[in-house]
């Protein structure tokens, strides 16, 4: 028997997606105003400005718990489907989430992450010193 459920938060941003297709389609074929995609507010004042406000839109808490939950109770773990459906709940609140702060990044948000991410990739735990140097360091050794 499933344990897992179609958790409110991700059915209410599912139905905000379908809104914002429908209202997105009618603004090109019946001459009407488009209108900004928002979705599912739950609570948040819809302030991009508001940045630790977002997350209540995309609020996965619930569904995190119910899905510890399953993994953690071996006796009743639920099924296959139960995981499934409550990590690809998790998966797209969270890239719904990412989209939505991507697309409402001030400049200087942006230009401080890429500082951050670049800062990260000039160390030597970094992306070209592990991920790139020691990669092809440890081909070479490999087939020697």
């Amino acid at each position: 028997m499933p344990i897992a459920e179609v958790h409110d938060r991700f059915r209410d941003q599912v139905a905000a997606l379908q809104a914002a297709a429908l209202a997105f389609a009618n603004s090109v074929t019946a001459e009407e105003q488009r209108s900004w995609m928002t979705l599912s507010l739950n609570g948040w004042a819809g302030d991009p400005l508001d940045v630790g406000g977002i997350s209540s839109a995309f609020d996965r808490d619930a569904i995190n718990q119910q899905y510890a939950e399953m993994l953690n109770d071996p006796a009743d773990s639920g099924s296959l489907g139960s995981c499934l459906a409550l990590k690809l709940q998790v998966d797209w609140l969270a890239m719904l989430e990412r989209a939505f702060r991507a697309r409402h990044a001030t400049s200087v948000r942006c230009a401080v992450h890429s500082a951050a991410r670049r800062k990260g990739h000039s160390s030597g735990g970094g992306v070209f010193a592990v991920g790139t140097l020691a990669y092809v360091q440890d081909i070479i050794k490999a087939g020697s």
